[in-house]
C-alpha cells in the first residue's frame, strides 16, 4: 500500500466545512467516486471516514480532517491508502480535485452566510 495525503487552506469556518462534508451527494472526479461518512467533532476538529471507488471498481478507505487553521479559515487534511505507486499518483489528482471543489464549496457558502 501507498499512502496519499493531500492538504488544503480554505477561508471558511470548520463547522461549515463539516456541514459540507455531512451533505449526502457523491462526488466524482477522472473515474474515482468519493463518498463521505458524516463527521465527528473532537474538540475543534471534525474527522470524516472516506470510501474511494477507482476506476478499476476497487474500494479504497480513508479520511479527512478539518482543523482549525493559525491564520483563517481551516485546514483540510484527507489520507487514503492506495494499493501501489502508479494508482496512488492517479489518486493523488484526484484527492486535490476532490479538496479544491470542497474548498470553493466552503468559500462560497462561507461568502453566501
Amino acid at each position: 500500500m501507498t499512502r496519499v495525503t493531500v492538504t488544503r487552506r480554505v477561508v471558511a469556518d470548520p463547522p461549515g466545512v463539516a456541514l459540507l462534508l455531512a451533505e449526502p451527494q457523491p462526488w466524482a472526479d477522472a473515474g474515482y467516486s468519493w463518498r463521505v461518512q458524516p463527521p465527528t467533532r473532537d474538540g475543534d476538529q471534525f474527522t470524516a471516514e472516506l470510501h474511494v471507488t477507482d476506476p478499476a471498481h476497487r474500494s479504497l478507505a480513508g479520511d479527512i480532517t478539518v482543523t482549525p487553521s493559525d491564520v483563517t479559515g481551516c485546514e483540510l487534511r484527507l489520507v487514503v491508502d492506495a494499493p501501489n505507486r502508479a494508482a496512488a499518483r492517479r489518486l493523488e489528482r484526484s484527492a486535490a480535485a476532490f479538496l479544491d471543489a470542497l474548498g470553493v464549496r466552503a468559500r462560497e457558502r462561507s461568502a453566501a452566510a
